[in-house]
């Protein structure tokens, strides 16, 4: 398993580091002349990408476990796939939407750097509890519901032991 969360820790560590070349690359848009924005283009890839995200979320399976316990972070690598399918397609939506405004109007082409931000947003949003989930694996970390004063407590008052110290959880 440890294999496994360290493989997808990875691939989050890389989709933040593509999102700040994103944000990096929308920042200079905006502070820099403005180049021309196709809406359409944007409306068509967009919606390929939409349909695409939806067709694999669906055939996707919710839980891929595999060998029939869990270990505190699920199926890790299901779960960075997930949330970045999830991601994609509300960015895709919102890539929709101004694709079509770019379109009726060229004075609106900042939301297409506009659109970025929100993307990183939602990358931020909806894989920070992984990314602290695959840390806890990652470092052997006690489980935050494990309380080692009740662990201690717990030790102690078995029979026959007569000292617990030095408890390391």
């Amino acid at each position: 398993e440890r294999a496994q969360v360290l493989g997808s820790f990875v691939a989050l560590l890389l989709q933040y580091f593509i999102t700040g070349l994103i944000i990096a690359a929308a920042s200079w848009r905006l502070t820099g002349s403005q180049r021309h924005v196709d809406g359409k283009a944007i409306f068509i890839t967009a919606s390929i990408s939409l349909m695409a995200n939806a067709l694999l979320l669906r055939i996707m399976p919710s839980s891929a476990h595999g060998h029939g316990h869990s270990h505190g972070t699920g199926s890790s690598a299901a779960g960075v796939a997930q949330a970045h399918m999830l991601g994609d397609l509300l960015q895709s939506g919102v890539c929709m939407l101004v694709g079509v405004s770019v379109s009726l109007d060229a004075e609106l082409a900042w939301l297409d750097s506009a659109s970025a931000f929100f993307y990183a947003a939602v990358v931020g949003l909806s894989t920070v509890r992984l990314f602290s989930e695959f840390l806890v694996v990652l470092m052997e970390r006690a489980p935050l519901e494990l309380k080692s004063e009740d662990l201690f407590n717990d030790l102690s008052r078995i029979k026959g032991v007569i000292d617990v110290h030095c408890c390391h959880v």
